[in-house]
C-alpha cells in the first residue's frame, strides 16, 4: 500500500474525524484523515480554488469553501470493498504534484490525475496478445520474487499496475518494480507515459525478453501461472488477486489465453535513478504536455544494469 499504513494508525487511534498531513514540504496541503464513521478520506487544503473531481458511486467527492477563504478538496470512500484502489488513487493525488512551485498548479496536476485514474476504469478494452504478454512478465514477476523470499501478501498488495498504477507493483517502504516483456529481436523498451519511470524512491525496471513461438522449449501458459500463483494465496490474497486479473482483461476462457504460451528468453533488471538516466522528466514538461510515449534503447541503459541473466 502507499498511504495505508497512515489510515491504519488512525483507526488504531479510534478518533473519529482525526487526519495527518502526509508531506509538510509539498505546496499543496494535503491530508489522510478518518470521517465521523471510520472511513478514510483524504483531503486537500489551498487558498486557490480546486476544479471539482467528477462524480463516482464509491466515493464522496466534495469541494467547500470554509469561513477563512480556503478551499477544502475531499475524497471519502464508500465502499470497503474498494480500499487498494483507494489507496492507490490517493497516493497519485499526492504524488502528481509532490513537486510543483506553486499552489494552482499543483491543483491541477492533482486534478489531471484524478480524471486520468477515471478514464482508465472506465475503458472497456479487450484482452489481447499485448496484455497477454504485460501480464505473462508480471505474473513471472510475482513467481520469481516469491522464490526469492517475498511475501505474497507484500506482493499482491503491491500489485497496482491493473488498477492504473505508473509502476507495475510499488512496495511499501518506497520501492516499486517496472516490469516490461520485448519481442525476441527488440532492441528498444516502450515507455508508456511520462510517469512511468519517476518515482520517489528506489525504482527498479525488470525487462523480460519472451521467445518466439518458433523458440519455445519449455513454454508455459498464462493459465498454469495463475494456477500456480492462486496454491499459494489466502482468502482474501486470492481475491485481490483475482481483481486484478480482472481489471486487466484475463479471462481463463478466452482464445488468446488457451492457446499462447510464452518462455523467458534473457532478462535485464536495471536501476532507474539519476538525472543521466534516459528518462522524460515530468518537471521539464509544459503542464499542457500529457500521454507521453517514448523508447529507450536497451543499449544505453547498459550503465545501470545491475544484474541481466
Amino acid at each position: 500500500m502507499y498511504l495505508g499504513h497512515i489510515w491504519n494508525a488512525l483507526k488504531v487511534a479510534g478518533l473519529p474525524g482525526a487526519s495527518q498531513r502526509i508531506n509538510a514540504d509539498s505546496v499543496l496541503a494535503q491530508y489522510c484523515g478518518l470521517s465521523a464513521n471510520l472511513t478514510p478520506t483524504f483531503f486537500s487544503i489551498s487558498k486557490a480554488e480546486p476544479k471539482a473531481f467528477s462524480q463516482i458511486a464509491s466515493l464522496n467527492c466534495q469541494k467547500v469553501q470554509r469561513g477563512d477563504g480556503s478551499w477544502v478538496m475531499s475524497l471519502e470512500l464508500l465502499e470497503a470493498d474498494y480500499l487498494k484502489e483507494f489507496d492507490y488513487l490517493c497516493s497519485e493525488l499526492f504524488r502528481s504534484c509532490e513537486h510543483s512551485l506553486d499552489e494552482k498548479h499543483a491543483l491541477l496536476l492533482q486534478y489531471q490525475a484524478f480524471e486520468e485514474w477515471l478514464s482508465f476504469f472506465r475503458k472497456t478494452q479487450p484482452f489481447s496478445l499485448e496484455k497477454a504478454r504485460g501480464l505473462f512478465g508480471e505474473l513471472t514477476f510475482m513467481i520469481s520474487s516469491a522464490n526469492q523470499g517475498e511475501k505474497w501478501a507484500d506482493l499482491i498488495a503491491a500489485w497496482m499496475g491493473p488498477f492504473g498504477g505508473h509502476q507495475d507493483f510499488v512496495f511499501e517502504g518506497f520501492r516499486a518494480v517496472e516490469v516490461k516483456t520485448i519481442q525476441p529481436s527488440a532492441t528498444e523498451v516502450q515507455i508508456a507515459s511520462e510517469h512511468q519511470l519517476l518515482f520517489s524512491g528506489d525504482l527498479k525496471l525488470r525487462i523480460y525478453r519472451l521467445l518466439g513461438s518458433e523458440e519455445l522449449k519449455a513454454g508455459k501458459s498464462l493459465v498454469e501461472l495463475v494456477s500456480y500463483i492462486e496454491q499459494h494465496l489466502s482468502i482474501d490474497e486470492l481475491k485481490d488477486f483475482r481483481k486484478g486479473l480482472s481489471a486487466v482483461g484475463f479471462d481463463g476462457k478466452d482464445s488468446i489465453v488457451q492457446n499462447s504460451q510464452f518462455e523467458i528468453g534473457d532478462e535485464l533488471i536495471v536501476n532507474v535513478h539519476g538525472v543521466d538516466f534516459p528518462r522524460v522528466i515530468t518537471n521539464n514538461l509544459n503542464p499542457g504536455v500529457q500521454k507521453v510515449e517514448y523508447r529507450i534503447t536497451l543499449a544505453n541503459l547498459e550503465p545501470w544494469v545491475v544484474k541481466a541473466v
